[in-house]
């Protein structure tokens, strides 16, 4: 009896260091998980930057994400309004036009890594409130290097806030503030860069679809033309235009926009609409759709798919893809 009660005593000692064993191995793992995680973010922010970019140079901020060797190019769904983030291969961030509410801030986290604390640039196509008005809350919460604007303005108060900002940006973290002229090129790593197509001339005086900044982004063989609101007007004095393989179709689909002798230069595979869902304003129009299927280009709307991705290895662009979430968008949603 003696000896079965010590062999019960010595089998539940044993027990007891294998549970305490197992208890301080177990906490040893979390430890090492967790520190594991932190290498893997100090990693990517500080050695996932790669070289020295000739936009950060211009513009003063050092971007932090990591290159990739592709063109990636997400039309956001932020309702009735624009907004389109180019990220080039070699992690620099542009944005184009930054939607009609802070609904851009979600989107962009859709998108971006966790730890993206900043953006290159941000592109005013034209100072129209469903263009710009995300804006505002950005510059509060990111680094901005610095703001393009058309040389267009406008009376609206979410106009003047984002002027507000934009100064109180300048004197906090040195953003520049440039005016777009036709033929300045912005290089975005690997060759790509986007090139100003429009203004070609001083338009401070112009109706602001009529100003607004066109612009090409151009990787390798592969390329896409942003419009912002441009008129029919605007797009008559592009002068003869090389294809594109993306067309971002003016003004959300309106039929002052995207003139049949401006597609047919063009000759887009596809163009993305950027539209509300059942938007007061009937975007996209008939006649817009209609000189589209004219032209045999696919159409994209981002009421319909969500935000609308492509991304280009220089050679060709992937068929898109789709991000679709319940957020509410916008009352014009």
């Amino acid at each position: 009896m003696a000896s079965l009660a010590d062999s019960c005593g010595g089998n539940m000692e044993d027990n007891m260091r294998q549970t305490e064993w197992k208890k301080w191995a177990a906490s040893f793992l979390g430890i090492a998980t967790i520190l594991a995680l932190v290498l893997i973010v100090w990693f990517f922010l500080f050695y996932t930057r790669g070289p020295e970019k000739q936009i950060t140079r211009d513009v003063g901020v050092e971007n932090i994400a990591a290159p990739t060797g592709i063109l990636k190019i997400a039309f956001l769904d932020v309702g009735q309004g624009d907004a389109i983030l180019v990220i080039g291969p070699d992690g620099t961030t542009v944005l184009f036009d930054g939607g009609p509410d802070r609904t851009l801030l979600a989107r962009l986290g859709e998108v971006l890594p966790f730890w993206q604390h900043s953006i290159d640039m941000i592109v005013i196509t034209n100072p129209d409130k469903d263009h710009i008005a995300g804006f505002v809350p950005l510059l509060q919460t990111m680094n901005v290097g610095a703001v393009l604007e058309p040389g267009t303005s406008s009376v609206s108060a979410t106009y003047h806030t984002l002027k507000d900002d934009i100064v109180l940006a300048q004197k906090e973290n040195g953003t520049k503030t440039l005016i777009a002229r036709k033929g300045t090129r912005f290089p975005i790593g690997d060759g790509a860069e986007i090139d100003i197509l429009f203004p070609d001339r001083d338009v401070s005086g112009w109706k602001t679809n009529d100003g607004s900044i066109i612009a090409r982004v151009v990787y390798a063989s592969t390329s896409v033309l942003l419009t912002g609101d441009a008129t029919k007007k605007t797009e008559s004095l592009l002068g003869a235009l090389d294809p594109v393989d993306i067309l971002k179709v003016g003004h959300h689909g309106s039929r002052t926009s995207t003139g049949e002798s401006f597609v047919s230069q063009l000759t887009p595979k596809w163009a993305v609409i950027s539209a509300g869902f059942q938007n007061k304003y009937g975007h996209p129009h008939q006649e817009t759709l209609n000189t589209l299927k004219k032209f045999d280009v696919t159409p994209l709307i981002t009421s319909e798919k969500g935000t609308i991705i492509f991304t280009s290895d220089g050679r060709t662009f992937s068929e898109p893809t789709f991000i679709r979430t319940n957020i509410p968008i916008s009352k014009n949603r």
